[in-house]
C-alpha cells in the first residue's frame, strides 16, 4: 500500500508541476493505468489494497473532502473496484458453460423446448426405502432477453466501516 501512496505522490509531482487540477486529474489517469496493468498481470492483489488509507491519503490528507472530485480517490479506486467486478466477471463463465448448453438467440423472446424438473423429491430418513416421483413432463419456457447490471456506490461511510473487506466482496 505504501508503494501505491508514494506512487501517486511521485505522479503528482512528474505530471502536475503547476498543482492545477488537470494536472492532477491526468496523474490520476495514469496512476489507475499503471494499477490496472500490474492488477492484471497479476502482481498486485486488489484485496490487500485499504481503501480507507487511499481516502485518507488522496481526499483527507489533502483537505479534498468537499470536492471529492478533484481528488485521485475516484480514478483510482474505480479501478481497483472495477478490476475486482471485471475478473469476477469473467471467471464465472468458464464455471457456468460447463453447466448449461447456450443456444444463441436474436429475439427479444426465445420459447424453448424442454422438460419440467422432475416429480418433488423428499428427504429420508436413515434406512427409509426411496419413494416413486413423476416422470418428467414436457414444457416450453420463455426467455426473455435482458440486460442486467448495477452501480455499487462508494461511500465515505462504506470505506471507514468497512473492517470485514466486504466491499470488495460485493464487487465480486
Amino acid at each position: 500500500m505504501r508503494e501505491l501512496l508514494e506512487q501517486i505522490s511521485a505522479y503528482e509531482k512528474k505530471y502536475n508541476p503547476e498543482g492545477t487540477v488537470q494536472g492532477a486529474r491526468a496523474a490520476h489517469r495514469m496512476v489507475a493505468e499503471d494499477l490496472k496493468k500490474l492488477i492484471e498481470a497479476k502482481k498486485l492483489d486488489p484485496a490487500r489494497i485499504s481503501l480507507k488509507t487511499l481516502w485518507e491519503a488522496t481526499v483527507e490528507k489533502k483537505d479534498l473532502s468537499e470536492n471529492i472530485s478533484s481528488s485521485g480517490f475516484p480514478t483510482i479506486a474505480g479501478e481497483i473496484i472495477s478490476s475486482v467486478i471485471i475478473a469476477a466477471y469473467q471467471a464465472f463463465p468458464k464455471a457456468g458453460d460447463r453447466l448449461v448448453r447456450t443456444v444463441p438467440s436474436r429475439l427479444k423472446e426465445s420459447k424453448i423446448a424442454g422438460w419440467k424438473a422432475i416429480g418433488k423429491i423428499s428427504a429420508l430418513n436413515e434406512r427409509q426405502p426411496y419413494g416413486q416421483v413423476l416422470p418428467p413432463d414436457e414444457k416450453t419456457a420463455t426467455i426473455k432477453n435482458q440486460k442486467y447490471g448495477g452501480v455499487l456506490d462508494l461511500t465515505k461511510e462504506a470505506i471507514f466501516f468497512d473492517q470485514t473487506g466486504q466491499l470488495m466482496d460485493d464487487a465480486q
